[in-house]
C-alpha cells in the first residue's frame, strides 16, 4: 500500500477521533451535539421544543414534570433553531460523569382546552 493512502488513513482516524458526540432523534428533527463544555441542541421543526437535560445516574433518583409554558421558566428552544446548556447547567453534574439524558417534547392543545406536553422523546449523549 502507498504512503498516500497510510497517510489519509491516519487522517481520517484523527478527524473522528477529535470530533465530537453527536446524537439525532429518530425522524431527524431534534439533535446534540457534544462539545466538550456544553452540548448544542437543535430543534429542526417548525414548532417550539422544550427540554430537560439531566445526568443520567441522577435521572433514576428525580421526579420532574414537563413543562410547556413559554413566558414562564420552562427551557425551550425556538422553532428552526439551537441552544447551548453548558454541562456545567445540567441537572446532577458531575466533572467525572459520562452520559446525560436530553429529554424533549412538544406543547399541543390538551383535551381541557389549555397546552400540555405530547410524547416526551430523549436521548442518551456522552458528555
Amino acid at each position: 500500500m502507498s504512503r498516500t493512502f497510510y497517510g489519509m488513513l491516519a487522517l481520517a482516524v484523527a478527524v473522528t477521533a477529535c470530533s465530537s458526540p453527536t446524537a439525532t432523534s429518530e425522524d431527524g428533527t431534534f439533535s446534540v451535539l457534544a462539545t466538550g463544555t456544553a452540548f448544542t441542541l437543535t430543534n429542526g421543526t417548525n414548532a417550539p421544543a422544550f427540554y430537560f437535560v439531566v445526568e443520567r445516574g441522577t435521572s433514576a433518583s428525580i421526579l420532574w414534570i414537563p413543562c410547556v409554558d413559554l413566558t414562564g421558566d420552562c427551557s425551550w428552544i425556538p422553532p428552526r433553531d439551537e441552544v447551548r446548556v453548558r454541562y456545567t447547567d445540567v441537572f446532577g453534574y458531575r466533572n467525572n460523569d459520562q452520559e446525560a439524558l436530553v429529554y424533549w417534547w412538544f406543547a399541543v392543545q390538551g383535551e381541557k382546552g389549555g397546552m400540555e406536553p405530547d410524547s416526551i422523546r430523549f436521548l442518551i449523549v456522552p458528555f
